[in-house]
């Protein structure tokens, strides 16, 4: 395990570096409570900021926002749950809109100072990894998982003193949410469901926009409409409800060229065809929410109608994927078997006419997508349609069984192995994340026990070492925790051999614990250094060490030969050691790198307490923020040397003070009389002495004789 700094190490890194930036990463932010600027930086702190983006074309709806807003901020009323429900359950009406704008809103935020945590459930979740992807955001990598009930409790467990917002979005079944439900009294969960009753919580049932807002949506897609065309786009809002999915795909269609007559028509004659088959028939709602639904759907088979024969195969095949996933070129070129550029084209396609959503931006700045829940249920119903149409009006499906589905998908991602091996797939960011998933779904349990236990080529665990290698150890973790659950599941079948099973995952599990810490920052260094790991694999070791000097070492060693891309998750792991000393330490090398980061620097220096470490330090009179100080000064740019005197004037003791102003005084000849000046105040001769010392190489000769006056 990796030491503590020495003095001599502290000389040799000489920079430190700031806990915390902004460089659009939406899942961090920094949060300000103080007044002043310097007080703002002294306070900052990383927190977990997950929410989904704004869409492009967002329209306020200021009373429902107010009323759930309110009742978030009310720090009389009860907390626990928060559910905004749709009214009469109905679909597209905005729910997931409304808590984004609420998680993104800045008096939200300074609510729930601890950050927001998202998780979108859907019909089916698959919620032990949402739940790990909760832990680690709050900066647990070292907890491994393997059930849901232990996920969720150690969840609480890091929560209990927190005060943070947890969204839970689209949940069809109250015990689905259970396991979200770990806040504190601070904390508060909103929920979003189309018509669950969730035990235990405050409801707020959504309405569908008003007339204004929703002509308001449409012109921001379409521009400035004329007096013919506002008057027929709003009896076209009006006949679908007004929801605001429905007028989103609307404005899509009228965009590349149909009227708003044309559209009206079609809307009505398909309707017309859907209230013939009767649908929601047998669903106790009423006429008016119906009629919207009916609408909504309308809308969707409008749409869908306008696409290719091929267009409309790929929509479907997207149906295979889990809900809110991220949809981007490179895992859509290997579900629809095209070229990088083509996945591309079909993907802002599909976006231009309203069947995809944007997404988040990546780490390379690429796009990425996302489906509106009720979209996904479609291509879902297309994936296991009849390929022949049964009825006029209708939309020809795939025809595959779900298995069959994932079966054939898992066949295109094994043809891009190397003899089958899954340890030689490259990850596309995606697959690595789902593949035992997609073989659960096609009914391949023996699959992921086999490629769990297959070994590569040096005779190691292929899985773990693929994962490893592209800095995602956590995801083998996670892997082994849908097999362990699965096995457990089969003991009644086969007692045996689900006893070996659980045997050897338990094995595995010590195994990953034991290699997590035995690591060092040497190792780390050394193998990324010489290109036998990646910088994100070294990232991934330094984030699941137990020890956090471990931690901040393995991060020191991997800096100078990280890329920039990864910048923004290694300040996130830096601002997650809570010791400034040790944060102040291992970003040296990043503001080394990085010069904009100084600002920063200072600020988790001024964090530091006056208090001392080693016992080679405590006998030196020298605290962590002296340190701090006097092994940055050499590399601080000029215009920051202001702002390291106004640290170091702070320092209490006055041994530690005068040290640090010595080393100021090397790029600030005139702070020298200041620096004698505190020198006759130590008291102790000793450190008086190394005090002199300190000066007697750079000091102005003409002030030499007043320096042996103080020792004498």
């Amino acid at each position: 395990m990796s030491q503590q700094p020495t003095d001599t190490d502290i000389q040799i890194e000489r920079n430190a570096v700031g806990s915390a930036i902004i460089s659009g990463n939406s899942n961090t932010v920094v949060v300000n409570s103080a007044e002043s600027e310097t007080a703002r930086r002294a306070s900052a702190q990383i927190v977990p900021r997950q929410m989904q983006p704004l869409p492009d074309h967002f329209v306020e709806r200021p009373k429902q926002q107010n009323a759930v807003k309110n009742e978030l901020l009310n720090k009389t009323a009860k907390k626990g749950t928060l559910v905004v429900s749709a009214i009469y359950g109905l679909g597209g009406i905005g729910k997931s809109v409304l808590a984004a704008k609420l998680a993104h809103d800045d008096e939200v935020q300074s609510r729930f100072s601890d950050g927001t945590l998202w998780a979108t459930l859907g019909q089916n979740p698959d919620i032990l990894p949402l739940l790990s992807d909760w832990i680690q955001e709050l900066g647990d990598y070292d907890f491994k998982p393997t059930a849901v009930e232990s996920a969720s409790n150690h969840l609480r467990t890091l929560l209990y003193d927190k005060c943070v917002l947890l969204v839970v979005d689209d949940v069809w079944n109250p015990v689905h949410l259970e396991p979200f439900r770990v806040g504190s009294e601070k904390s508060c969960v909103l929920v979003t469901t189309r018509q669950a009753r969730i035990p235990d919580a405050r409801r707020y049932d959504l309405d569908v926009m008003e007339p204004e807002q929703a002509l308001g949506l449409m012109t921001q897609k379409l521009g400035v409409l004329s007096e013919t065309s506002k008057e027929r786009a709003l009896a076209f809002a009006k006949r679908v409800g007004y929801l605001p999915l429905a007028l989103e795909l609307a404005a899509s269609q009228v965009e590349e060229g149909v009227s708003w007559q044309e559209l009206l028509e079609d809307l009505q004659d398909e309707v017309v065809r859907l209230e013939r088959l009767d649908i929601y028939g047998q669903e106790e709602i009423p006429d008016d929410a119906k009629r919207k639904k009916y609408s909504l759907l309308a809308c969707f088979n409008l749409s869908l109608k306008q696409l290719s024969a091929e267009q409309l195969r790929q929509f479907a095949w997207l149906g295979i994927v889990p809900e809110d996933v991220s949809l981007t070129q490179q895992m859509t070129e290997t579900l629809w078997q095209v070229t990088g550029r083509q996945a591309g084209s079909i993907l802002r396609t599909f976006r231009a006419k309203a069947l995809v959503l944007q997404g988040a931006k990546q780490a390379d700045e690429r796009a990425s997508y996302r489906m509106h829940d009720l979209m996904h249920d479609l291509a879902q119903r297309l994936l296991v349609s009849p390929v022949e149409l049964e009825r006029a009006g209708e939309l020809p499906g795939l025809g595959l069984s779900k298995a069959a589905a994932h079966g054939e998908l898992l066949g295109r991602y094994r043809a891009k192995t190397q003899n089958g091996q899954w340890h030689t797939l490259k990850d596309d960011g995606y697959i690595y994340a789902h593949l035992t998933w997609h073989m659960e779904q096609a009914a391949q349990i023996e699959e992921i026990h086999a490629l769990l236990r297959a070994s590569n080529k040096a005779g190691r665990n292929g899985w773990y070492e693929a994962c490893d290698a592209i800095g995602k150890p956590a995801g083998f973790a996670s892997d082994m925790g849908r097999a362990w659950q699965l096995a457990a599941e089969g003991y009644e079948q086969a007692k045996g051999k689900t006893v070996a099973l659980l045997w050897r995952y338990a094995l595995m599990r010590g195994s990953l614990n034991s290699l997590a810490s035995s690591v060092t920052a040497q190792m780390v260094g050394g193998l990324v250094e010489h290109g036998y790991w990646q910088a994100a694999q070294g990232l991934a070791y330094a984030q699941q060490a137990q020890n956090p000097w471990q931690r901040a070492a393995c991060i020191s060693a991997i800096v100078p030969h990280m890329p920039q891309a990864l910048l923004p998750e290694v300040t996130k792991t830096i601002g997650q050691i809570k010791d400034a000393a040790y944060r102040s330490y291992v970003l040296s090398k990043l503001a080394e790198r990085f010069p904009k980061l100084w600002p920063d620097v200072l600020d988790t220096i001024q964090q530091i307490q006056d208090r001392f470490g080693s016992h080679r330090e405590r006998e030196q009179g020298f605290s962590y923020r002296g340190l701090a100080i006097c092994r940055i000064i050499e590399q601080l740019p000029a215009q920051y040397l202001s702002r390291a005197l106004e640290i170091t004037r702070q320092i209490q003791d006055v041994s530690d003070r005068t040290i640090s102003l010595i080393e100021i005084a090397k790029e600030q000849p005139e702070l020298w009389l200041e620096a004698l000046s505190l020198t006759r105040e130590i008291k102790d001769e000793s450190a008086r002495a190394r005090a002199l010392r300190a000066m007697a190489q750079h000091m102005p000769e003409a002030l030499w004789s007043e320096a042996i006056a103080i020792l004498w």
